[in-house]
């Protein structure tokens, strides 16, 4: 491969990742957009019933490209975290697991003194 070629590829990529928008900005997108024509909708004096259809249905996809890409989020961090307790020996698992429930359970449930 030359030089040239690589150059074209690599120039490929970054204009790739840059113009590709992720689940959840897209998300926010849709959400705002379904907020701003509703209130546009309800300003103008418009208040028949399928003219709010498509703003919900906006925000309702909006919602749902969030959803997703929180569970992809969690799936990805939870693989993460496998992996590293994976290296771990049974016991220093099990400490690490301890240490972790603690933590988290005395988030939601103080200590009586």
């Amino acid at each position: 491969m030359c030089l040239a070629e690589i150059l074209q590829n690599e120039m490929k990529e970054v204009r790739v990742s840059q113009f590709s928008p992720d689940g959840e900005s897209m998300g926010w997108v849709l959400i705002g957009g379904g907020f701003v024509s509703a209130l546009f909708i309800i300003i103008r004096g418009r208040r028949w019933i399928y003219l709010l259809l498509f703003p919900l249905v906006l925000i309702a996809i909006g919602i749902s490209l969030l959803l997703r890409q929180r569970q992809t989020n969690i799936e990805q961090v939870e693989a993460t975290i496998l992996t590293e307790l994976d290296t771990l020996g049974p016991v220093a698992r099990a400490q690490v697991l301890k240490k972790v429930t603690e933590k988290e359970f005395n988030k939601y449930v103080p200590e009586k003194k």
